[in-house]
């Protein structure tokens, strides 16, 4: 596979997080509807539509649910639960990364992340963008 060069590799990084999560998300889809289904179509479709208006953690929560009821003697394992608790560590580091703003480096590297919160105790502001990028005025 050839190297590709990227003049922007943090934000290169990002868009694979994007391409990433979206995959997962799918599985975590695919897995419910399975676990519904049955193979039934009609049902697929259903669980298919129930899905499309879940968020993320919803769909964990409902994976599980679902596995617990159609597996009950197997809810319990260490495993499943490791998966389940590491879908929800993802969440929190992928919310993270994508509900933050960026600064770049002139090298396209991460040189700031920038997130405000209502639970911050204040606000500090932007940092001076010549501290970063060697052209900035400001």
């Amino acid at each position: 596979m050839a190297s590709i060069q990227c003049s922007r590799p943090a934000t290169h990084a990002l868009g694979d997080l994007v391409v990433a999560w979206g995959n997962l998300e799918q599985w975590v889809t695919g897995g419910i509807v399975q676990l519904i289904s049955g193979g039934d179509a009609t049902l697929e479709q259903i669980a298919f539509a129930v899905c499309a208006e879940m968020s993320f953690d919803r769909k964990v929560h409902a994976l599980y649910s679902i596995y617990k009821v159609r597996f009950p003697t197997e809810a319990e394992n260490p495993e499943l639960r490791a998966i389940v608790n590491g879908l929800f560590a993802m969440q929190e580091r992928r919310n993270q990364m994508l509900h933050s703003a960026w600064i770049l480096s002139e090298d396209g590297r991460i040189a700031a992340r920038l997130k405000s919160s209502a639970k911050a105790k204040r606000f500090r502001g932007l940092p001076n963008p010549r501290r970063f990028c060697r052209n900035a005025r400001g």
